[in-house]
């Protein structure tokens, strides 16, 4: 006889029910913490005006996730599926005058972001063009490696010989059922930038564990919910993000890295 691993459907149901009740029992207690802590003193920098219609106030603390879906938000529809023109990429980066400016603005993260993972790509095409000697790579190639927008600022990282390879493709075909998968995966993914941005006007789990003194006195529960919302949130942001880009360069008929599981 083998070993069955599957549960019975009775006992599958009993747990869903139990996590279902602690989980709802959390939420609850999570929520009065964030409806107690909105107009403290020490959550005015990160606990801004959201939902102004109904008083909703939002959680603002994760600066990449506001920087991607609320300041970068009105260009990075132009910016993902135009890939900008390569004249106005040069001038975001180029060193000017004033460019210390002594912040850390949205400028600054994607010039950082940017060089950062051009160290990684040249490190691919140069570990590449060592181990294959007999193939004459040129300098266009690795721009186009490099400059790729929609994995320039923050990857995710192909590899060069992976890259190369694919956008060589003479007439590239989409599997059966390939638009399908991308339209769903599109749709996925802003599911769940707005399931994000719902969450964030009511639980201000991000904020909450910048003072020590307030999540100090919340109960058990409270924290229980604060726990396991920041690890579930630190899948999802990945997923998002991932998910995003994934999409725009599935549409140019690459094979990016999948998000993580």
């Amino acid at each position: 006889m083998g070993i069955k691993t599957a549960l019975p459907a009775a006992e599958l149901g009993l747990y869903s029910l139990v996590l279902s009740g602690a989980l709802a029992y959390a939420g609850r207690g999570l929520l009065e913490a964030s409806q107690d802590g909105a107009h403290r003193k020490a959550f005015r920098e990160s606990v801004r005006p959201g939902w102004e219609y109904i008083g909703r106030k939002m959680d603002v603390a994760d600066f990449e996730w506001v920087m991607w879906f609320t300041s970068f938000r009105n260009v990075i529809i132009f910016a993902l599926s135009g890939h900008v023109l390569f004249a106005k990429l040069c001038t975001m980066v180029a060193p000017k005058s004033g460019f210390v400016t002594g912040t850390f603005d949205l400028q600054e993260v994607l010039f950082h972001g940017g060089s950062s993972f051009t160290v990684l790509r040249c490190t691919s095409f140069a570990l590449e063009s060592c181990a294959h000697p007999d193939r004459h790579y040129s300098l266009a190639d690795l721009l186009k490696y490099n400059f790729y927008l929609p994995f320039f600022f923050f990857g995710p990282i192909m590899t060069f010989d992976r890259f190369h390879a694919q956008v060589s493709q003479v007439e590239p075909v989409r599997r059966e059922g390939e638009l399908w998968h991308i339209r769903a995966q599109a749709g996925l993914s802003v599911v769940a930038i707005m399931a994000v941005d719902i969450f964030f006007h009511f639980f201000y789990i991000l904020t909450i564990p910048s003072d020590l003194k307030f999540a100090n006195r919340l109960p058990d529960s409270a924290l229980a919910g604060l726990a396991y919302s920041n690890l579930v949130y630190d899948w999802v942001k990945a997923a998002v993000l991932f998910g995003v880009v994934n999409t725009v360069a599935c549409l140019d008929h690459l094979d990016p890295p999948q998000p993580p599981k």
